[in-house]
């Protein structure tokens, strides 16, 4: 590939990142919009005291879900290891478990632990290299 068209294949790509962008933005806009939709209906359900409505071309119904936040993991976790789920549902995060493997891989490299560059972290596979492009700016 000469120079020329590198450098139009780069420019493409910015081209590209940009509309994801404009994209994207749309996309949050059209988010926030609906989100102030479903409110509105929902107030306009419980004060016509009904959970739902059919509109001609489909049907709208109130839907009631729970939502809990961590207060305490160390507590939780001893619970779920008391019901004997511990292990079928505590789970790290894939960018987690990448950020450790990359820490320890670096403080290995620093250190020269070729015993670590060797086997690796115990339960985790080889790491697997991808390689990619940033564009800046």
């Amino acid at each position: 590939m000469q120079v020329k068209e590198l450098q139009a294949v780069c420019l493409q790509m910015k081209s590209i990142n940009k509309q994801i962008k404009e994209l994207d933005d749309k996309k949050k806009d059209l988010n926030l919009e609906l989100s102030t939709l479903k409110a509105s209906v929902v107030e306009h359900l419980d004060k016509l005291e009904i959970k739902s409505f059919d509109f001609g071309e489909g049907k709208v119904t109130i839907v009631e879900r729970r939502s809990v936040k961590m207060l305490d993991k160390f507590q939780f976790f001893e619970w779920l290891k008391t019901k004997g789920t511990f292990e079928d549902i505590v789970s790290v995060n894939a960018q987690t478990l990448n950020k450790i493997y990359k820490d320890e891989f670096e403080s290995a490299q620093e250190s020269g632990d070729i015993e670590f560059l060797d086997a690796g972290l115990p339960g985790l596979s080889e790491p697997q290299v991808f390689r990619d492009i940033r564009i800046l700016k």
